[in-house]
């Protein structure tokens, strides 16, 4: 064999060429190369480097902050919205530390927020004040201690048949702590007023048979209110039943602030509790018989006829709340917040105769500062009622 056939093959490393860096790389020399065939050019490929992308502050690289480079909304990650979480939980302790004013009306997300602080801040004002906190508890204690007596003159036999006959009661009496305590909430809510920055206004005292008659009424109109509407959507394919739930939750959150607004409910200097009773019922129909009010033509009007006349029984009976309805309609995103606070401290069984007190504080507060916008309607003005 040839030195020629030897060299075949064998790899001969160069440089590389000046100005790439990295190793060397071999070079295959091509034994048949003429001046004709020139050998080719060796190639070397320097490593390539990864430029880190620099974030810029407060957005994305290269874009506006919340937008992508190309123009389109980002889409938020879980860090976003544990961030968004973080400042409205912020929002919502700084409303529950101290009574601070409503926001604007056009504010919705703040609105719900200070509506949904209340309750929290109304529980902090009644556990810091030891003129509120006497006023509350005591009437609790009593109603726990009597409760007691009733299940222990029972025929309860040992200490766990008590202790469940004892339980038994207090759930059975709960839905009667507004009636029985209805005087003590009202000198609560009237006592409350200078520790929530608002001026003083003697309590607004009602007899024991009225506050039970109004229960009864209430009661009526809560349970039957919505009664037919929901039995109309659940009939509806596919999500009826989720649009009837609905319904009868936003029905139930509606008529708890109404209930602690009218538990909170004060005089103002000089007034009458009768005189502010004729005073309400000359407001507008509340907007729950707005079918009432509409003209419908026919035969629209002949079709809903049920429905108009449901419309004016319940206007008929919420009369008494007229002010407190009115109250939910001028700040309805306040009044939503606030009825989710309220729900999730009365929700609880047998806690909640703690919790309520705390809510009626803060249901003092919300109409405190609520005040100018609510409607006053002159005195001696006539009854306004919707008929069918």
């Amino acid at each position: 064999m040839s030195e020629r056939d030897d060299s075949i093959g064998e790899c001969v490393e160069s440089p590389a060429p000046i100005g790439v860096g990295g190793p060397h790389v071999p070079i295959i020399e091509d034994p048949e190369a003429t001046p004709e065939r020139a050998p080719r050019a060796p190639v070397a490929t320097a490593p390539q480097e990864v430029v880190p992308l620099v974030e810029e502050p407060g957005g994305e690289p290269g874009g506006e902050p919340g937008e992508d480079p190309g123009g389109g909304q980002a889409t938020i990650v879980p860090e976003q919205l544990r961030e968004h979480a973080r400042r409205y939980f912020g929002r919502v302790r700084e409303h529950a530390e101290a009574p601070s004013p409503p926001p604007a009306a056009d504010r919705v997300i703040d609105n719900i927020l200070w509506g949904l602080a209340q309750p929290a801040l109304g529980l902090r004002v009644l556990l810091r004040e030891h003129e509120l906190i006497g006023r509350a508890v005591v009437p609790v204690a009593l109603f726990v201690i009597i409760c007691g007596f009733v299940a222990l003159a029972g025929e309860a036999e040992g200490l766990g048949g008590w202790i469940k006959s004892y339980y038994a009661t207090l759930v059975a009496a709960a839905p009667l702590s507004p009636v029985i305590f209805t005087r003590s909430y009202a000198k609560l809510a009237a006592a409350s007023r200078p520790y929530l920055g608002l001026d003083h206004h003697p309590p607004y005292l009602r007899s024991y048979w009225q506050a039970f008659v109004e229960s009864i009424v209430q009661l009526i109109v809560l349970g039957v209110g919505v009664a037919p509407l929901v039995a109309i959507v659940t009939k509806l394919p596919l999500f009826g039943w989720i649009w009837g739930a609905v319904f009868g939750w936003a029905w139930l959150l509606h008529w708890i602030v109404v209930e602690a607004l009218d538990s909170a409910r004060t005089l103002a200097p000089g007034e009458e509790p009768k005189e502010v009773e004729q005073r309400w019922v000359t407001l507008h129909p509340p907007w729950y018989s707005g079918a009432v009010l509409a003209k419908l033509r026919f035969p629209l009007g002949t079709l809903l006829l049920p429905i108009r006349i449901w419309g004016a029984i319940l206007a008929k009976l919420g009369r008494r709340w007229r002010g407190e309805v009115a109250l939910v309609e001028t700040r309805p995103w306040i009044a939503a917040g606030f009825g989710l606070g309220a729900a999730v401290l009365l929700a609880i069984p047998l806690v909640n105769l703690l919790f309520r007190p705390a809510v009626i504080v803060a249901a003092s507060h919300v109409l405190g500062q609520l005040e100018p916008e609510l409607p006053r309607p002159p005195r001696g003005a006539d009854d306004n009622e919707p008929e069918a």
